[in-house]
């Protein structure tokens, strides 16, 4: 039944007992103690004439390595895991975590401050996009560069671009001539300061994704769209590598032709460009010898 105020402002929830327990539990020295409750944590308190405990409600304590842990973004609420996962594509992709290195998990965990669980979510997760490669025995590492997987990404990226513009020429709208002049011109700005800064999140890193995908954002294919982004991904890898390669390049003038090219609905030409554009990667690269 309730119980009245308690003098602490706050009303206490209590139950009694029957009264043959009464002279009982008068006599043991019953410590107070706390319970969870469906989920809510209650602290119950023995009262003076050992009748009934109170019950009043108290926060929940979070532990420190809880691997539900929410940490709260611009864009909503992510998980441990999710905040970990990019943190750790950003350096694969920027180049912090090495093409090859051993991703050893106690010292993954010290240096991204998670235990062991979110970051072998983390890591899987990566594995399926290509960043990182898992062996049953000895345990994750960056994926390798090599000119066969250059060759390769650069090849397909190609085919799945020439598509995936086209399309996109054809069906874009207003909307989609709006977000190609507004990401080309934020990676104007950003370049003339930072031409591939340092890591995945750089400024220009990310205008420049955003520009590649804005091209292509109305082609009408997410599965399309999605497989042209991760391509982009791993072909970051080698352009930040190649960013002080001696082979000339206007990098600037390179895109405002492409996007020139589109919004004048020239398939053909904004098609050529774009390829030439991608396969100019590979040869930054290839000319700094690095494979």
């Amino acid at each position: 039944m309730p119980v009245d105020q308690d003098g602490s402002g706050e009303r206490a929830h209590g139950f009694r007992h029957p009264s043959w327990l009464n002279d009982l539990l008068g006599h043991i020295p019953l410590p107070n103690f706390d319970l969870n409750i469906g989920g809510s944590y209650h602290k119950f308190e023995k009262n003076g004439s050992a009748s009934f405990f109170s019950k009043k409600a108290i926060p929940p304590v979070r532990s420190k390595m809880s691997e539900r842990i929410h940490t709260e973004t611009a864009s909503g609420t992510e998980t441990l895991a999710t905040v970990v996962y990019k943190r750790i594509r950003q350096d694969i992709i920027g180049g912090a975590l090495s093409p090859g290195q051993k991703l050893r998990m106690a010292e993954m965990c010290e240096r991204y401050g998670t235990g062991l669980s979110p970051m072998r979510e983390a890591l899987s997760r990566l594995g399926k996009e290509g960043l990182v490669l898992q062996s049953d025995r000895r345990g994750f590492f960056v994926t390798t560069i090599n000119r066969e997987d250059l060759d390769e990404l650069i090849r397909s990226r190609c085919m799945l671009y020439e598509v995936a513009v086209r399309e996109s020429i054809r069906n874009g709208d207003a909307a989609w001539e709006d977000a190609v002049i507004l990401s080309f011109h934020r990676l104007e700005s950003v370049t003339q300061w930072d031409v591939g800064g340092d890591g995945a999140d750089s400024d220009y890193n990310v205008w420049h994704r955003k520009f590649h995908t804005a091209l292509i954002s109305a082609c009408k294919s997410r599965w399309i769209i999605a497989s042209c982004e991760q391509l982009f991904d791993q072909s970051e890898r080698y352009r930040i590598m190649s960013r002080s390669s001696k082979l000339s390049r206007d990098v600037n003038s390179e895109h405002r032709d492409i996007m020139t090219a589109a919004l004048k609905r020239d398939i053909d030409l904004s098609t050529h460009l774009l390829l030439e554009h991608i396969k100019k990667t590979g040869e930054l690269f290839l000319a700094k010898n690095l494979i």
